[in-house]
């Protein structure tokens, strides 16, 4: 009895030892398992971490490209308009440079070919304002790095060759003429300078020179007795003439094609006489 209890007591010792070794086994399980858990949770959370650091990075270096990009583009706009009126300034010395030459040597032509004193005393006047103009042109490119070419252009240099061969009162005209014109387009390059140019001493250049290109001008079209309302009236004189000559050609025109239809009326007429005469003269041999 005593080695049967045993036995049952042996029995129920070792089935509990075995379960709480199985319970201990299962709980040291699931507690790997938590902690299993917890640290793929600890790295999905870094891995999201990590993966939301690249993202701001990326735009950050994205905003910081575009910003680049951006100012970029800012400073080759910047550059290309700076480098345009520069260009522009450039090519106002030159028109300046080579007006003043070509207004010189004109003048010279003009003190010693021209019929009229007036228009020599004028051309006097023109040559000495253009001369100063060309020294203050030399000394303000110079201040502004533009380098200044006296050459003149081939239109210039033919105009010149066609002064030379003139005399009297057609030098005088061609002289005249050619200064309102001349003087008009100068009077324009100057006000866009005076308005436009960057470069302050250029700037600065044009409009103390605009008034005695004007005065020029002015003068120029008294002398050749121009204006807007003899310019009108030389334009609609010219447009009478024309529908004039028009008509003329018209009335001509229509005279010959009435004398052509007279003569072919004539002869028409003339063919049916002559029919007539062989239909009567053919009568006697038909009675025959």
């Amino acid at each position: 009895m005593k080695k049967s209890t045993f036995a049952s007591v042996a029995m129920l010792a070792a089935t509990m030892f075995v379960g709480q070794g199985v319970f201990a086994q299962a709980q040291a399980d699931q507690a790997q398992a938590d902690q299993s858990s917890s640290q793929k949770q600890d790295q999905s959370a870094t891995s999201d971490k990590s993966s939301d650091k690249a993202t701001s990075d990326q735009a950050t270096r994205d905003d910081s490209s575009s910003a680049a990009t951006a100012g970029a583009r800012d400073r080759q706009g910047a550059s290309a308009r700076g480098q345009s009126s520069q260009n522009m300034d450039q090519k106002f010395v030159e028109f300046a440079s080579t007006n003043d030459q070509f207004e010189i040597q004109a003048s010279q032509l003009a003190e010693q070919q021209a019929s009229d004193d007036q228009i020599k005393q004028y051309a006097r006047q023109i040559r000495q304002d253009h001369e100063q103009s060309s020294k203050q042109l030399q000394q303000v490119a110079q201040q502004a790095g533009i380098q200044v070419s006296q050459q003149l252009k081939p239109h210039q240099t033919a105009m010149l060759q066609e002064l030379k061969q003139m005399q009297g009162q057609e030098f005088d005209k061609a002289f005249l003429y050619g200064n309102v014109a001349g003087h008009t387009k100068a009077v324009l390059k100057f006000r866009d300078a005076a308005r436009d140019a960057q470069n302050p001493q250029i700037k600065q250049f044009a409009q103390q020179a605009l008034p005695k290109l004007q005065q020029h001008l002015q003068h120029a079209q008294q002398m050749a007795q121009w204006d807007e309302a003899s310019a009108q009236t030389a334009g609609a004189s010219e447009r009478a003439t024309n529908r004039s000559g028009d008509r003329s050609s018209s009335r001509s025109s229509n005279g010959q094609n009435s004398s052509s239809g007279s003569s072919d009326s004539s002869s028409s007429q003339t063919g049916a006489g002559t029919s007539s005469s062989d239909s009567s003269t053919a009568k006697p041999d038909q009675n025959r």
